[in-house]
């Protein structure tokens, strides 16, 4: 057997061994949603509140501050007892009856007479807590679908260069399903929750274990694996909140019955959560690879780990500002993905960023204008201009290519006249200067024998992952062409321990461009040699 057909097993055998788990996770689920159900189907005399308030995360508690008066007796029910969860609030252990439900927010209050009859009440509080008019709210989506086409824009000029087996391509559809959701629109529609709550925790999975497989640090095996345990523990309780969202008998139940395990559920949502596992994954990567910072990036990589930090603990930063949190969650996601494209696929563009950053600056000053309302202080519209081209100059820092010796390569490989030496020097020559496990290239005399190494055309991809690879030992490969000729040469990179640097991989990058003169040369001279 070759080394290519062993590693093809080796490959058919991950991607089998993948789709069984997520049956049995989607079989389990089934499985134990259908059991608490049935077991919370008998559960009744309790009154569901819900805010209508717009842009809050569904699973945002403590949300306002409810009453529950009954008309009907003067003395109040001692065995009538309230928990807030999600954005509302439920009075359980309440009798038929005449009641009024009354609750507050922000200055804002509604109230809502109800006769209870049925076994349980679902009631709807007018709270938005901050109003705006109705140009205002136009005004508001008109933003957020000017970013879900920027988002769009974005990928349309990268998608020639994300293979099509790729993760991130289907992540790009959900980050713009979750953006939509930003949209101001009816926020007490149980089918509209629970998609936007199904979307945000698959895409939170998905970059996670895109990260653990990607940049995570190969060498923490023990960490990676308490990191799978706390991700199956944050499945469970996010599986239990998805079922609350679909029937809210299942609050009830374990009220009644196991409020121990809902007071767990509760203090993990508080501090263990997705986005939270996502920081620390990387934080943890960063910390690892850290001495590879050269010295004048330190302040540049500080400013932007100081941001994400501020974006990820802001509700505890800033409580106050508790109304853009749903917003500034679809910008951390949004950022993620779009950092994780870049680095994955070397395919940064200082003007694209920089149009980017522009971008989300400019959405999040009109979006804090409006509800501050102070859009006359035209002052914080310059400042914040000031303030993104600041982070234009520290990215542009951070992803500049690092000063090698490509030129001293380069000028040894204009010596060599023989592919096969050129090939081996070239490989030393990287390895020399790389930290890299392992360095093939192949130059290609034939356009078709590309094919003798990929899986399909690449196409536009410069980089070409694994996944497209038919030698499964390589995390990537560097596609060169030149002129119209977009295949002349392949150059295979197996990384070490540690991951290539932003900076090594762009000098990988503009190498390739460099020497694809002498390649093409080369390659002529060769079929000239054989045409005699």
């Amino acid at each position: 057997m070759t080394k290519k057909e062993r590693n093809d097993i080796l490959y058919y055998k991950d991607i089998t061994a993948q789709k069984k788990k997520i049956s049995f996770i989607v079989i389990l689920t089934i499985i134990i949603s259908i059991f608490v159900l049935q077991l919370s189907k008998s559960q009744k005399d309790f009154i569901y509140i819900v805010p209508k308030i717009k842009n809050f995360e569904i699973l945002s508690s403590n949300i306002g501050k409810y009453t529950l008066k009954n008309l009907d007796d003067i003395v109040e029910n001692p065995t009538v007892k309230q928990i807030n969860i999600l954005n509302g609030s439920i009075f359980y252990n309440v009798p038929n009856g005449e009641y009024l439900v009354e609750g507050s927010y922000l200055g804002d209050t509604d109230e809502v007479h109800l006769t209870k009859e049925k076994d349980w009440e679902k009631v709807y509080l007018n709270l938005e807590g901050v109003s705006f008019s109705q140009m205002e709210e136009r005004f508001l989506n008109i933003l957020t679908l000017c970013l879900i086409g920027f988002n769009i824009y974005l990928y349309m000029n990268t998608k020639q260069k994300l293979p099509k087996k790729n993760t991130l391509n289907f992540m790009f559809f959900l980050v713009t399903l979750k953006i939509f959701f930003g949209l101001r629109i009816d926020p007490s529609n149980n089918i509209l929750i629970f998609i936007d709550f199904f979307i945000t925790r698959l895409l939170l999975f998905m970059l996670i274990f895109y990260c653990l497989k990607n940049i995570f640090p190969k060498r923490f095996k023990k960490l990676k694996r308490v990191i799978f345990f706390i991700l199956g523990f944050i499945y469970l309780y996010n599986l239990i909140i998805g079922l609350i969202i679909c029937s809210p008998q299942v609050l009830v139940y374990f009220l009644n019955g196991h409020i121990t395990f809902l007071k767990m559920l509760s203090f993990a949502r508080k501090y263990i959560d997705l986005t939270r596992v996502l920081f620390f994954v990387f934080l943890i990567t960063f910390m690892t690879y850290k001495n590879k910072i050269k010295k004048e990036n330190i302040l540049s990589w500080a400013v932007l780990w100081i941001t994400y930090f501020i974006l990820e603990f802001s509700k505890e930063l800033f409580p106050k500002f508790e109304n853009l949190g749903y917003f500034i969650d679809i910008m951390e996601i949004f950022c993620v993905y779009w950092v994780l494209v870049f680095y994955t696929f070397k395919i940064y563009s200082r003007n694209v960023l920089r149009t980017m950053l522009y971008s989300i600056v400019i959405t999040l000053s009109y979006i804090s204008l409006f509800y501050f309302k102070s859009i006359s202080q035209s002052a914080i519209i310059l400042g914040v201009f000031l303030l993104l081209d600041f982070y234009a100059v520290i990215i542009n820092k951070i992803m500049a290519v690092e000063n090698k010796p490509i030129e001293e390569i380069y000028n040894r490989l204009c010596l060599i006249d023989n592919i096969k030496d050129f090939e081996k020097f070239l490989s030393k020559e990287l390895k020399k200067y790389l930290p890299l496990e392992d360095v093939f290239v192949k130059i290609l005399i034939n356009k078709k024998e590309i094919y003798d190494y990929v899986e399909e055309n690449p196409q536009d991809t410069n980089i070409i992952s694994s996944d497209m690879l038919k030698d499964k030992n390589y995390n990537y490969a560097y596609k060169i062409g030149f002129n119209k000729n977009k295949e002349i040469a392949l150059i295979f990179i197996k990384e070490g321990d540690e991951p290539l640097t932003i900076g090594e991989r762009n000098f990988l990058l503009d190498f390739s461009y460099k020497i694809s003169n002498i390649i093409n040369k080369l390659r002529l001279e060769t079929l000239y040699k054989e045409l005699k």
